[in-house]
């Protein structure tokens, strides 16, 4: 089964009054034998025999003479020949069946989409067939599926590009989600069925459509992707939806947990404490203590009577000593002109989280009583202390602590403290 005749019978089909070459015409359209019909397809670039074969394609019926004609897609390959398949008689019969096609080698089933592709069929039709191939067990004809859906009127396969988009081989879902996104805006409920798909790439996109499609779903789904995506669709959610955004906030606020935490960050990110006071009010009051600590640290961009009340109430009353180190510094804010008296008490309090940020804070507003602190905390007996005294010395970035740094990176009794204490040395030296 050469993809041309030999050279003898070359010569035979050369000579158009050829006995031989008259009969071979009439035979196109008259043989079922497999091997006989078979080269006449293979033969579709010669003159003499190719408009009949081409004419009476459907009636290769047989697999293993359709496989052998469709590998290395010699048929599709050369214009002439793919001309030539325009004009079979029957195209709709052209193809095997799905249950043949299945069995077909890989190498032939890759060609069956472009097969498909130059036959005179409607679109309709067209991609029906296309839908169909799904079933094909190799990946290489189904991403050639979805290639062809691609050259086709988005509104018709659609609908095919989904059932595509959920393919067992991520390759081809990817480019199946390509094509859909071509398609134009997808409503949600479609969204909705990609964001399950098994395939990370698909689900993340699906996902992060519907993020940016309204508050609602921006709030469904906010925790599930990284903090730069949450940022960027919150942006334009607040530009776009700004009072059901901050009424999600608020939701957020109220609830708690790890969505109250990433509302907060938000709330700063955007500056939008002053919409959300009463909110981080109640926040601040909170069970957890992330949560009311990171609401009493967003208190002082808010303003007004009720946050300072709020923030006092947590430096007096407060006693888990996360919160009232948050509330030291924020009290140190939102009364500047009584830092230095508020701070004061706090420096020497026997919780290191506390003393350490009374000392931070008070370094802005009065150095001279900051700096005895800060040795004093470096010098203390309790580990906790002196560790916190280090970090209180890298974030003032104070110069004249490096000599206790040093003597600490090489005298104290733990490790981890030299270690931190040797970090912090050669942090303030690199100033």
């Amino acid at each position: 089964g050469s993809a041309r005749p030999g050279l003898a019978l070359s010569r035979v089909f050369d000579e158009r009054d050829h006995p031989t070459s008259v009969a071979l015409r009439g035979l196109a359209d008259r043989t079922d034998e497999p091997l006989v019909r078979w080269n006449l397809v293979r033969w579709l670039g010669n003159p003499v025999t190719a408009r009949a074969a081409a004419r009476g394609f459907h009636r290769l019926r047989d697999a293993s003479a359709y496989a052998e004609t469709l590998v290395d897609g010699h048929l599709l390959l050369a214009p002439r020949r793919r001309r030539l398949l325009r004009t079979a008689a029957r195209p709709l019969q052209c193809l095997p069946e799905l249950a043949e096609a299945i069995k077909l080698p890989f190498r032939s089933q890759a060609w069956l989409p472009e097969l498909v592709l130059r036959l005179d069929i409607s679109a309709r039709s067209r991609v029906g067939m296309l839908a169909d191939m799904i079933a094909l067990p190799s990946p290489v004809a189904r991403i050639k599926c979805v290639a062809a859906l691609l050259t086709q009127s988005p509104d018709r396969t659609a609908a095919t590009l989904e059932t595509f988009a959920h393919d067992r081989a991520g390759v081809v879902a990817r480019l199946a989600m390509h094509g859909l996104v071509g398609c134009g805006r997808l409503p949600d409920d479609q969204l909705e069925r990609l964001e399950a798909t098994p395939h990370p790439a698909i689900r993340t996109r699906a996902r992060r459509t519907l993020l940016a499609r309204s508050a609602a779903s921006y709030f469904t789904r906010w925790l599930l992707v990284p903090e730069a995506v949450r940022v960027a669709a919150g942006r334009r959610m607040l530009a776009e939806e700004r009072g059901p955004f901050l009424a999600g906030l608020q939701r957020c606020l109220a609830e708690g947990g790890e969505a109250g935490l990433a509302a907060i960050m938000l709330v700063r990110r955007f500056r939008l404490e002053r919409a959300v006071t009463a909110a981080l009010c109640r926040a601040a009051s909170a069970g957890d203590a992330r949560l009311a600590s990171a609401a009493v640290a967003a208190l002082p961009a808010a303003g007004g009577d009720d946050a300072t009340r709020r923030v006092e109430a947590a430096l007096e009353e407060e006693v888990r000593p996360r919160v009232r180190a948050n509330a030291v510094e924020a009290i140190a804010r939102m009364m500047a002109r009584e830092a230095v008296h508020r701070l004061a008490p706090w420096i020497d309090n026997p919780d290191n989280r506390v003393r350490a940020n009374a000392i931070r804070a008070l370094r802005r507003y009065d150095d001279g009583r900051a700096a005895p602190a800060l040795r004093r905390m470096l010098d203390d007996g309790d580990p906790l202390h002196r560790v916190s005294g280090i970090w209180v010395a890298r974030t003032t970035r104070d110069p004249a602590i490096r000599g206790r740094l040093r003597t600490m990176a090489m005298t104290d009794p733990h490790g981890e403290i030299r270690t931190r204490a040797r970090r912090a040395a050669l942090l303030l030296d690199a100033d």
